[in-house]
C-alpha cells in the first residue's frame, strides 16, 4: 500500500508540474511571438497587485494612476472595490508584462504598447472579466477570443488601438 501511495504521489507531482509548465509555456510562446516581430517585453512591478492587502484598503492610495498603467491599475481598483463578492480570487496574484515596439524613420514614428496579464487560472481570468467594468468598457465591441488565450489577457493601450488586430494576431499565433 505504501508503494502505491508513493507511485500515486509521483504521478500527481508530475501532472502538477506539467500543468504549471503548460501555463508558463503559453506565456513564453506569446512573448516570443512578439519578440520575433521586433517587440521588447519586460515584467512590470505592478504596485497595486504586489502591495494589495484586503485588511488595509485605502482607496486614496489607489487613485493616482499613471497614463501607461491606467487600464491595469483601474482593473485592480475594480477588483479591490468588489473584493468582498469575489468567488475565485483570493488575492491579487497576477503578472503584468509590458510589451512595446518603437520604430522611427524619416516619415513617421511608430510606437505600440500593450500589456499581457498572466492570471493563475482561466477561472481567475473569467472572474476578472466579469467584475472589472474597466475591462468590459475597454473590450466593448471586441471578440473575446482575440484578447484571451488560456489564462492570458491581451490589453492594448488605447492610444494604439489601431494596431489591435495586428497585436491580437501575434498574441494568438501558435508558436
Amino acid at each position: 500500500m505504501k508503494n502505491l501511495r508513493k507511485v500515486l504521489l509521483v504521478f500527481t507531482l508530475i501532472f502538477a508540474l506539467g500543468a504549471l509548465t503548460a501555463c508558463s509555456n503559453t506565456t513564453n510562446n506569446v512573448l516570443e511571438n512578439f519578440e520575433d516581430e521586433g517587440y521588447n517585453s519586460y515584467l512590470s512591478k505592478n504596485y497595486f497587485a504586489k502591495n494589495f492587502n484586503p485588511d488595509k484598503i485605502n482607496m486614496e492610495d489607489y487613485e493616482d494612476t499613471s497614463d501607461v498603467f491606467r487600464i491595469t491599475d483601474k482593473m485592480t481598483i475594480d477588483l479591490i472595490e468588489n473584493y468582498d463578492n469575489l468567488e475565485v480570487i483570493e488575492d491579487l496574484n497576477y503578472e503584468v508584462y509590458i510589451v512595446g515596439f518603437y520604430e522611427e524613420n524619416d516619415d513617421e514614428e511608430i510606437n505600440k504598447t500593450l500589456f499581457i496579464i498572466e492570471f493563475p487560472s482561466v477561472d481567475y481570468l473569467d472572474e476578472v472579466l466579469e467584475v472589472s467594468q474597466t475591462l468590459q468598457d475597454h473590450f466593448s465591441g471586441k471578440d473575446r477570443e482575440d484578447y484571451t488565450r488560456e489564462n492570458l489577457l491581451l490589453v492594448v493601450h488605447p492610444d494604439y488601438d489601431e494596431y489591435f488586430d495586428e497585436m491580437a494576431e501575434i498574441f494568438n499565433r501558435e508558436g
